[in-house]
């Protein structure tokens, strides 16, 4: 979520898809009455496929994965990058 306000405040009319291996975090961010309507977010571990029914292939144009990198094992480590770049639209 701290992530999202400020980017919001500047362009108002970007949408995002939000997610946490923690529930609590979701939940901490779907209540945010600021993000409500602007945002998407999900349980997942990014080491494993996101279903496509929560996102598409092609679906976003960024990806920031702050403070993600560095706590997958190196052994999932591209598994993890080919679920993000299904999301990923070309060009992103």
């Amino acid at each position: 979520g701290n992530s999202m306000v400020p980017l919001l405040r500047v362009n108002p009319s970007l949408r995002f898809y939000a997610c946490d291996i923690a529930p609590k975090a979701v939940d901490a961010v779907n209540a945010d009455e600021y993000l409500k309507g602007y945002l998407t977010a999900f349980v997942q571990d990014v080491t494993e496929p996101i279903p496509e029914s929560i996102m598409p292939d092609c679906c976003v144009d960024y990806i920031m994965i702050v403070f993600v990198l560095s706590t997958i094992n190196p052994s999932k480590f591209v598994q993890t990058l080919k679920n993000l770049d299904r999301v990923l639209r070309p060009g992103g």
